[in-house]
C-alpha cells in the first residue's frame, strides 16, 4: 500500500506498492496510482494534502525509491472555495504528449487555471493551456483512459461535456474540445466507474448502469470505435446485482472484473465481487475465486 494514513485501495495497477510513501489523507479514501514504465516513477491521485510531509494537494508523483518527485508540482486543485479531489488519472506514455497525465474528479481550478473536472497536466505538474476542454464535465469524472491514437476517454457522473449531451460517456481530442466522432446516442443510463480501452478501437465500459444506448447491458458493456454499442459483446445477464469498480484485459482478450456484485451465467455459476469474462463478454467458468 501507499502509507497506511489513507487506509485506502489501489487501484488501476496490478503491481504491489511497497515503498515508504506517507500520504496525509482522510481514512478510507481511494487512491488512483498511474505507472510510467520508461522511468519507473508513479503518480497518485486521491484526497490528500501532503505526501512524506511535503505538501501536495491530490495530486503527486513518486520516484522509483518511494521520494517524492519534487519536479512535479500541480499547486492546488480547488472545487469552488473547497479543496477539490481526484478520482482518476490518464498517462501518456508515448507521442508529443508523452508524461503529461490527465487528472478527473471533482474541481473547478486546477493550478490557478479554469478547468472543470477534467484537465490535462504538463510534465512538471503545471496545467497544460494547450487542453482546454470548455465549460468540462457537468459532473464528476471517475475514470480516465489514453486511447492508442491520443484521444481521451472519461467517464462518471456527469452529462454534459462543454455543454454538449453526453452521458456518463466521453471522449476528448488532443486539445481537449469533445470529439463528436465518438457518440454513444443516449449512452449508459446511469454512471461510469472504469474504461479500458482496447487495441482495435474498442471501449470497455463498466459501472452502476443496466442499459447503453437503449440495449440491455446491466453493469459491463463494450462500445464500438465510434462509440455505439457493441452487440457482439453479450454480458448483459450475467450481472445481477451491485456495482463493477474496476475492470482490466488480460493479454488473451479475457476480463478480469471486480466491484460489489453478484455475477452468474444462468446454469448454476456464481460469482461474487470478482469475476473473469470471456473476450465475447459471457462468464469464465474456468476462473472462480469462491466468495471472492
Amino acid at each position: 500500500s501507499i502509507g497506511d494514513p489513507t487506509s485506502g485501495v489501489v487501484e488501476g495497477s496490478t503491481t504491489p506498492l511497497s515503498f515508504p510513501v506517507s500520504l496525509s489523507a482522510p481514512s478510507g479514501r481511494t487512491i488512483t496510482v498511474a505507472f510510467q514504465s520508461a522511468s519507473g516513477t508513479a503518480t497518485s491521485g486521491a484526497d490528500f494534502t501532503a505526501v512524506s510531509g511535503v505538501a501536495r494537494q491530490n495530486v503527486a508523483r513518486i520516484n522509483v525509491d518511494g521520494t517524492l518527485d519534487n519536479g512535479f508540482d500541480p499547486g492546488t486543485i480547488t472545487f469552488g472555495t473547497n479543496a477539490g479531489t481526484v478520482r482518476a488519472l490518464g498517462l501518456y506514455t508515448n507521442g508529443v504528449n508523452a508524461n503529461k497525465v490527465v487528472i478527473g474528479g471533482y474541481f473547478t481550478m486546477v493550478g490557478g487555471q479554469p478547468r472543470t473536472n477534467v484537465a490535462r497536466l504538463n510534465p512538471d505538474g503545471s496545467a497544460d493551456l494547450t487542453f482546454n476542454p470548455g465549460a468540462g464535465a457537468n459532473n464528476g469524472v471517475n475514470a480516465v483512459a489514453i486511447q492508442n491514437n491520443g484521444r481521451v476517454l472519461i467517464g462518471g457522473n456527469f452529462t454534459s461535456l462543454n455543454n454538449t449531451n453526453r452521458n456518463f460517456i466521453a471522449r476528448l481530442n488532443f486539445d481537449g474540445s469533445l470529439d463528436t466522432t465518438f457518440d454513444p446516442g443516449s449512452g449508459p443510463d446511469a454512471q461510469v466507474r472504469a474504461i479500458v480501452p482496447q487495441n482495435d478501437g474498442t471501449v470497455l465500459i463498466a459501472g452502476d448502469f443496466d442499459s447503453v444506448g437503449g440495449v440491455p447491458n446491466r453493469r459491463v458493456a463494450r462500445l464500438n470505435a465510434d462509440g455505439t454499442v457493441d452487440p457482439t459483446f453479450i454480458s448483459r445477464g450475467a450481472f445481477t446485482n451491485g456495482v463493477i469498480y474496476s475492470l482490466t484485459l488480460q493479454i488473451n482478450g479475457q476480463i478480469l472484473v471486480a466491484g460489489n456484485f453478484t455475477a452468474t451465467n444462468g446454469t448454476g455459476a456464481v460469482r461474487v465481487n470478482v469475476a473473469r469474462l470471456n473476450p465475447d463478454g459471457t462468464l469464465d467458468t474456468s476462473f472462480n475465486p469462491g466468495l471472492g
